[in-house]
């Protein structure tokens, strides 16, 4: 399964439990945040979503790994303008 960019991710991701997944739950509220506050600093929070979702590759724990493979199935690839940022 590919993602083209961060919002596809969150889309798949949303209805998740992330009870037990701290870097998909980080992820999840920093995307959910991207709307909300002031519009002067809108372009920070986006980019900050966006640095969370290029990082997931390695910062994923093994348990969030097996979740998102039990939902997606293997190879996993997370891609922003046709770029790879990796596969789990």
């Amino acid at each position: 399964m590919k993602f083209n960019n961060y919002t596809e991710f969150y889309n798949a991701i949303k209805d998740l439990d992330t009870t037990h997944c701290p870097t998909l739950k980080f992820f999840l509220a920093a995307v959910s945040n991207i709307n909300v506050g002031c519009g002067c600093t809108k372009k920070t929070r986006t980019a900050f979503a966006l640095s969370k979702y290029e990082a997931l590759v390695n910062d994923l724990t093994e348990y969030e790994k097996d979740v998102l493979s039990i939902k997606f199935g293997k190879d996993i690839e997370f891609l922003t303008d046709s770029k790879s940022y990796g596969k789990i």
